[in-house]
C-alpha cells in the first residue's frame, strides 16, 4: 500500500507540472491578454519573446522579450507553429532585445526566412560573446549591435547588401570579413572595434560606399581594397587613427578621398593614388609620420584641400606622372618642394656651341658646351 501511495502522489505531482514547461529547443505561441509571444522552457528557463504575426502571409517578426532568464544562450527557430499553421520568422524588429544584458549567445542560423535585423535590435547586448546569422541576412540596420563590447564573433552572411551607421561600434570583434555582396557601409559601421587585426575586402566588387569614420578604429596591418571596382569615394576619417596599418592598396575607380581619411596613420610609409582620383580632402594624410612615398597617377592633379599632407616625414617625396611636375608644382603649391622633378637636359645651339640647362627636384644649372669639347 505505501508503494501504491507513492506511484499515486508522483502521478498527481506531474499532473500539476506547468503547461508551459518545454523540451528543450521546442518553441509554441501563446497568447496573453491579447499579446502574442512565442516561448521556450519553463519556470527560471522561461524565454517568452513577443511577436507581430502577419496572418495573410504567415510571417512572424520579434519585437521584444517579455521573459528571458540570466546568461541566456538564444537559438531561435526557422519557424513556430500557430494554430496547426507554421509561421516563418522573417525579420527582429527595431529596439528587439536592446539592452538585454541577460543574452549571452545568440544562434539564428535555423532562421532561414531571416531577412533583416532591425535598427538598436541588440543595441548594448553588453554580455552578449557570439552571434550566428542566417544565409538570408540582407540588410543589418543602424546601431544593431553598437556597444556589445563582449561579441566578438559574429559571420557577415554573403547576401548582406547593406551595413548601417553605427551597426557594430564599440564591439569586441577580431576580424572582419565582408561579403562579396556587400554595396554600402554607412558611417561609424565598425568605428571603435578596437580589437580588429583582419580587415578582408576580397571579392567586393560592389561594395560603392564606405561612410565617415566606417572603420575609424580597428588596426588591420595590411588595407586591400583592389577588388572593390564599383567604390569611387573613401568617407571622411573613414580609416583615420589606425596605428599598425603598414599598406594601403586602393581600387582603380575611385575618384574621392575624403578629409582626414588616412589622419593618424602613423605606420603608413607608402601609397599609391590611382590615376582615377579627382580629389583630395584636407588633412586626409595629416600626421602619417612614416609616409614618406606618394605616388600619384592622376593627369592633371586632382584638387587638394588644405594640410592634405601635413606633419608626415620630413623626406616626403611626392611623385607625379612623367611630364607632369610643373603642373602639380603649380597646383599642389604648398608641396612644391616635396614634388619629384626628373633630371632632365635642355640643349639649345647658339654661336656655334651648345647651351643647355641641367635641372631635377634638387638643383638646377645652366651650362655651354663649346665646339673644342670643352664645357662650363
Amino acid at each position: 500500500r505505501r508503494i501504491l501511495s507513492i506511484i499515486c502522489a508522483l502521478a498527481l505531482c506531474l499532473t500539476l507540472l506547468p503547461a508551459t514547461a518545454l523540451a528543450e529547443g521546442e518553441w509554441t505561441y501563446v497568447n496573453t491578454d491579447g499579446t502574442d509571444y512565442i516561448q521556450s522552457g519553463a519556470d527560471s528557463n522561461l524565454i517568452q519573446l513577443e511577436i507581430s504575426k502577419d496572418d495573410g502571409n504567415k510571417t512572424i517578426s520579434i519585437t521584444g522579450p517579455e521573459t528571458i532568464p540570466n546568461e541566456c544562450d538564444l537559438v531561435l527557430p526557422e519557424s513556430v507553429e500557430i494554430n496547426k499553421v507554421n509561421y516563418t520568422i522573417t525579420s527582429i524588429g527595431n529596439n528587439a532585445f536592446e539592452r538585454c544584458t541577460n543574452l549571452s549567445t545568440l544562434d539564428l542560423s535555423a532562421c532561414t526566412g531571416l531577412t533583416s535585423i532591425g535598427a538598436y535590435a541588440f543595441y548594448f547586448c553588453s554580455n552578449m560573446t557570439t552571434a550566428q546569422l542566417p544565409d538570408t541576412i540582407t540588410r543589418i540596420e543602424g546601431h544593431a549591435f553598437g556597444q556589445c563590447s563582449k561579441l566578438s564573433s559574429i559571420n557577415l552572411p554573403d547576401a548582406i547588401t547593406y551595413i548601417g551607421v553605427s551597426a557594430f561600434c564599440g564591439a569586441a570583434l577580431t576580424s572582419i570579413d565582408l561579403p562579396d555582396s556587400i554595396v554600402t557601409i554607412e558611417e561609424y559601421a565598425f568605428q571603435s572595434c578596437q580589437n580588429v587585426v583582419e580587415l578582408d575586402f576580397t571579392g567586393c566588387t560592389s561594395l560603392e560606399t564606405i561612410g565617415s569614420f566606417a572603420f575609424a578604429g580597428p588596426t588591420p596591418g595590411t588595407l586591400d581594397l583592389s577588388d572593390c571596382t564599383s567604390l569611387t569615394s573613401i568617407g571622411a576619417d573613414a580609416f583615420a587613427a589606425n596605428q599598425e596599418l603598414t599598406s594601403v592598396t586602393l581600387p582603380e575607380n575611385l575618384t574621392s578621398i575624403g578629409t582626414y581619411a588616412f589622419y593618424l596613420c602613423t605606420a603608413l610609409p607608402a601609397i599609391e593614388l590611382p590615376a582615377s582620383v579627382t580629389s583630395i580632402g584636407g588633412n586626409a594624410f595629416y600626421s602619417c609620420t612614416a609616409l614618406k612615398k606618394v605616388t600619384v597617377l592622376a593627369e592633371p592633379p586632382p584638387a587638394l584641400g588644405d594640410n592634405a599632407f601635413d606633419e608626415c616625414a620630413a623626406d616626403l617625396l611626392i611623385y607625379p606622372p612623367k611630364g607632369t611636375a610643373s603642373a602639380y608644382i603649380e597646383s599642389w603649391s604648398a608641396y612644391a618642394v616635396k614634388i619629384y622633378m626628373a633630371p632632365s637636359i635642355a640643349l639649345t645651339p647658339e654661336s656655334g656651341n651648345w647651351s643647355g640647362t641641367y635641372g631635377g627636384s634638387f638643383a638646377s644649372k645652366e651650362f655651354t658646351i663649346t665646339n673644342d669639347g670643352d664645357s662650363d
